[in-house]
């Protein structure tokens, strides 16, 4: 997973999203810890369309998280099942900006 979030920092998050990649990198070094991969059962399991992204909603759905904010269409397309069967919301960036401001609005 380092590897795909080194991938995607180095691609940058647009004009909409501009952070410096050091900033990214540092908080990465902060936040992040390993985390054994979860074993899912076949009844459990969501399968991704992109392999390579199989790690990620496998990640989301055995941590049970709440939301996975991703721009990746594969895991997109597994939002509607994710949230009906684990409760996990598959999110873009944009969404879960937009969401964010609603509850501040409602709490506040």
């Amino acid at each position: 997973m380092k590897a795909e979030f080194d991938f995607v920092v180095a691609k940058g998050f647009g004009d909409r999203w501009p952070v410096p990649q050091v900033e990214v990198a540092d908080a990465w070094t902060r936040l992040a810890h390993a985390t054994p991969s979860p074993s899912l059962g076949a009844a459990a399991r969501l399968r991704c369309s992109d392999p390579d992204d199989q790690k990620f909603i496998d990640l989301a759905i055995g941590g049970r998280v709440h939301t996975l904010v991703t721009r990746d269409k594969a895991l997109l397309r597994l939002a509607r099942k994710a949230a009906d069967r684990h409760g996990v919301r598959v999110c873009t960036p944009q969404a879960w900006m937009d969401s964010d401001r609603s509850d501040a609005a409602i709490q506040g």
